[in-house]
């Protein structure tokens, strides 16, 4: 019951979300598919799904999406006939009221949808005790065993039907300026914004009411899905599936290093640095353990955020170079190839040159041809770059990523499509993120390691039950064609961008039970699988997955 609980308020969060953004259509689809999910549970009494139609006319009316309300008003005004507690019943009614005595004389002429977003973010603010604040709920007894305490009174004290509950969790929000460390691009890496943070921490309800209008709590948004969605997802009930003993994803960075030796980066990077296997360097005289930049380390912290079971190889390929941060060819080239040599799944490549090189081409290329997927970072300067895509992020062996804020909208200095082959271009989380000890870190150089990390998620899913049965379905899917084709089922495009977000719970979750069942045919992790299958046969032909489905309908018989 409280996972149902928990689907039906990260509806409702996802739905104030794309309304903020004025994606009414796509808010007003999430808000009604939160009050089907409650109105077709037995588990739900009347006044819970009361409760929750009318948080969603809320949440319609400051957006002045006046019709959506009223539609939903009716159906209160409905079930109120039904509902047998009268003190309940008399505080639905009076919120009714309220609302209905803020309609204007017609509903068109108010819905004005050009400026829906600016009045919402400016109007907007759930109730005190909203069904959206609350973690773990406390549900209506039926009518025969009324035990809860809803009590009206003032609007913000009675907006909410369900039970105020303690907040188990805190998110961790900190202010931070735009102070770029370092002028790291053409030649070099993506500029980090690792100014001290302050110490902040921040109620859930703060959170979701206030911060989603900044970057910082864009961030930690898409991060809350993640973890709340597909994490447990590729976990399983109880780690099932993560104690099938398969090998675990392997992952390169080609960076500044890892920072690794001294006693404050050890504490900087203890909750993570188990997950650093090895740590090399490729430059003469220089040290792979230490990060003098912190450039690599916060790339391998933000692949430990997003793949938590895989294995970091980190092969520190740049130095500073008359005070510029430069990656150096024949490192590149020397750590792709100790990359092969360790059998990594995936490289990852925070760095950019405004021309291409041969021997990085040709290194590339048998890395590709070896079944290692390859993420390069875009570029912070778009079309002030000589060449706005940066190599090599516009080889034809790697999938380039952009940055975003937390939410999908591009970053002011994303560059450009008219340079360069590239018909796709991804973005993930690069404004703000989450950095190493308490920091803040900006660029497509963060973003490029989220993307890879998603990814890693995948190749993950398809070593566990029932992919793994199938050798072959995971060495498509370390070719840059077949993971793109998986990429395509968690994105979404925002309207009039040219990229693509990623979503990995628009794939990798399960609405219905948090964990994705046992694997069999009539699971949610089955019907992902078959969604991996159908995908990835559209490139390699019927044949791809033919034993896993033919299995799962023997096993129907």
């Amino acid at each position: 019951m409280a996972q149902l609980y928990e689907q039906i308020r990260n509806k409702l969060l996802e739905a104030k979300e794309n309304i903020s953004a004025n994606r009414t259509w796509l808010g007003t689809k999430l808000g009604r598919e939160a009050i089907q999910l409650a109105g077709t549970n037995d588990d739900f009494t009347i006044a819970d799904v009361v409760g929750i139609r009318n948080e969603l006319a809320d949440l319609f009316f400051h957006a002045r999406l006046f019709e959506e309300a009223q539609s939903l008003d009716g159906d209160i005004e409905a079930e109120l006939v039904d509902l047998s507690d009268a003190e309940e019943k008399e505080g639905f009614q009076e919120l009714l009221e309220i609302r209905q005595s803020g309609y204007p004389q017609t509903a068109e002429s108010s819905d004005n949808s050009s400026d829906r977003a600016s009045v919402f973010k400016k109007d907007f603010n759930f109730p005190a005790q909203s069904l959206m604040e609350q973690s773990i709920p406390q549900f209506h007894q039926r009518p025969e065993q009324p035990t809860h305490s809803f009590q009206p009174g003032s609007p913000k004290a009675a907006e909410s039907p369900m039970k105020s509950v303690e907040i188990p969790r805190n998110l961790e929000l900190s202010e931070s300026t735009s102070k770029p460390k370092d002028d790291l691009q053409g030649g070099g890496l993506d500029s980090v914004d690792s100014t001290g943070t302050q110490d902040n921490t921040t109620s859930i309800s703060e959170f979701l009411s206030n911060d989603l209008n900044t970057l910082e709590g864009k961030a930690d948004e898409w991060f809350s899905h993640l973890t709340t969605k597909t994490h447990p997802f590729i976990r399983g009930e109880r780690e099932k599936f993560q104690k099938e003993g398969y090998v675990k994803v392997r992952i390169a960075i080609l960076d500044t290093g890892f920072a690794n030796k001294t006693a404050q980066d050890k504490q900087k990077t203890q909750m993570f640095s188990a997950k650093v296997k090895k740590c090399l360097s490729f430059l003469p005289g220089a040290d792979g353990n230490t990060d003098g930049e912190g450039h690599g380390t916060n790339v391998a912290y933000q692949l430990s955020r997003v793949c938590p079971n895989a294995q970091i190889y980190s092969f520190r390929v740049a130095s500073r170079v008359q005070n510029r941060l430069e990656a150096d060819q024949g490192a590149v080239v020397s750590a792709i190839e100790a990359a092969i040599r360790e059998e990594v799944d995936i490289i990852n490549m925070s760095f950019g040159w405004e021309y291409e090189y041969s021997n990085v081409e040709s290194a590339l290329e048998t890395a590709q041809k070896q079944g290692i997927l390859l993420f390069a970072s875009v570029s912070n300067f778009g079309a002030l770059s000589v060449n706005n895509i940066l190599y090599p992020a516009r080889s034809k062996f790697v999938i380039p990523v952009d940055a975003a804020d937390g939410l999908g909208d591009p970053a002011p200095t994303h560059s450009s499509t008219e340079i360069g082959e590239i018909l796709r271009r991804y973005t993930a989380p690069g404004r703000a993120v989450k950095g190493v000890g308490n920091t803040r870190v900006n660029g497509t150089s963060f973003a490029s390691p989220i993307a890879a990390g998603i990814s890693a998620l995948v190749l993950e899913f398809a070593r566990q039950t029932p992919l793994g049965r199938d050798a072959e379905i995971f060495r498509y899917l370390k070719r840059k064609e077949g993971m793109m084709r998986i990429l395509a089922l968690m994105q979404i495009q925002k309207t009039g961008a040219k990229f693509y977000f990623l979503r990995p719970w628009d794939l990798l979750s399960d609405i219905k039970g948090t964990f994705g069942g046992d694997g069999e045919s009539n699971s949610k992790r089955f019907s992902v699988a078959r969604h991996i299958i159908e995908a990835l046969r559209s490139n390699y032909g019927h044949e791809v997955g033919e034993t896993i489905l033919e299995d799962a309908v023997v096993a129907k018989k």
